[in-house]
């Protein structure tokens, strides 16, 4: 299929690849880069991906994973922590290498004449017009030389005028295949979702969170210490050996989720680490090949951020992902819960624990009026999981 992939995008010359978590993005990127040099349709070809983290992890998957050592003398990488005599020799209107690898704010600032050398554009995660919008139009005006302009993405769920701007500056949606395509041909872990509804016992701290608005009620779930003990029932599914991971929004509550977890006895036996932005990207590579490699890390639990962690991050050996922390948007909601349906050998299915605090009123009839934001939050998940034919289970936890 991947194929199937490929070869209309490159007969078009611009085209978006939707394609989901695990259909192996990356792989069609190297095809991509190799195919237009080796055809010489492309002299240079840029490869824009959204982070520090997937400009390593790429160049890795291609080394490694693709056994393409000649990588290192074929391509470079433009991030935060390129040394400067390399970053010198990129600074050139005529690089000497075929790649170039980087983020969008790595070359946002170039000047024009910098942009005209390329023949080819790849964006990876080509969704993040959402929060790259003008980078994307820059880019892509100044790039008028370049023939060929492919993107690729699990996820185009944009709203309507992103969506054009996407299309008008890549071009149209040649090729589209989802998750449970995938899992029924198994190249993807099958996916079991648990839905915990949680209520307060603390009728003064759910009376007090009616009809606060969204920021507040978050506010309030982040500082509540009660709330960590879902965790505990979480873990109380985990088997020894399985990793875990934890997404949330704030800085702040991944401090109070590190602290419990340091400081807990029941987690004396799991290693815990943590990637947020404050961490390096060579220090993220060396985590993420630690937790790949069943052999160096189990019993691992990793805490990190939507906005960290939530795009590309590629770790097959995850057996748990929470969202401990609400989400809504159809794009980060679905490439979240990818982090954890790669294959591996020691996992059998991927277990996706959603938390859901409610604070709404529950009539005698079971029926829920006056509902709080995070629990409309979590129903629009839950239509996301049927949309996606995703079996889920609810389970009520009253704290």
């Amino acid at each position: 299929y991947q194929l199937d992939i490929l070869a209309p995008a490159l007969k078009l010359g611009k085209a978006i690849n939707l394609v989901c978590t695990g259909s192996g993005k990356s792989v069609l990127i190297h095809y991509a880069m190799q195919l237009l040099r080796r055809t010489k349709e492309s002299e240079r070809t840029l490869v824009i991906v959204p982070n520090i983290s997937l400009v390593q992890q790429l160049f890795a998957n291609i080394e490694h994973d693709y056994q393409y050592p000649a990588i290192r003398d074929e391509a470079y990488m433009l991030y935060g922590e390129t040394k400067s005599k390399e970053k010198k020799l990129i600074a050139s209107n005529n690089i000497d290498r075929p790649f170039l690898i980087t983020t969008y704010q790595s070359i946002m600032r170039k000047p024009d004449g910098w942009f005209k050398q390329w023949d080819a554009v790849l964006i990876d995660e080509v969704h993040g017009v959402n929060s790259n919008a003008k980078s994307l139009t820059a880019i892509s005006k100044k790039c008028y030389n370049a023939k060929y302009k492919l993107g690729y993405t699990g996820t185009l769920g944009l709203a309507e005028l992103d969506k054009l701007t996407v299309l008008g500056y890549v071009g149209p949606v040649t090729y589209i295949i989802k998750n449970k395509q995938l899992m029924d041909l198994g190249f993807l872990s099958k996916i079991d979702i648990k839905r915990y509804i949680v209520r307060y016992k603390d009728e003064e701290f759910h009376a007090g969170i009616k009809g606060l608005s969204y920021v507040a009620e978050v506010k309030q779930i982040e500082e509540n210490l009660d709330r960590l003990k879902v965790y505990d029932s979480i873990f109380d599914t985990v088997e020894p050996g399985q990793n875990v991971l934890i997404l949330v929004k704030h800085i702040k509550h991944l401090d109070k989720l590190q602290e419990y977890f340091n400081t807990e006895e029941r987690y004396k036996g799991y290693e815990v680490n943590r990637i947020d932005g404050k961490v390096k990207g060579t220090k993220r590579e060396e985590i993420r090949q630690g937790v790949i490699n069943s052999d160096i890390m189990t019993n691992t639990i990793l805490l990190s951020n939507y906005a960290c962690f939530s795009t590309g991050s590629n770790i097959p050996n995850l057996h748990h992902v929470v969202f401990g922390a609400s989400a809504k948007g159809f794009i980060v909601v679905m490439q979240s819960l990818g982090r954890g349906l790669r294959l591996a050998e020691n996992k059998d299915n991927l277990i996706l624990h959603d938390i859901i605090d409610d604070f709404s009123t529950v009539q005698g009839t079971g029926r829920r009026i006056h509902k709080n934001a995070l629990y409309k939050h979590g129903e629009a998940r839950l239509k996301y999981y049927t949309d996606e034919s995703f079996e889920c289970d609810t389970i009520d936890l009253e704290l």
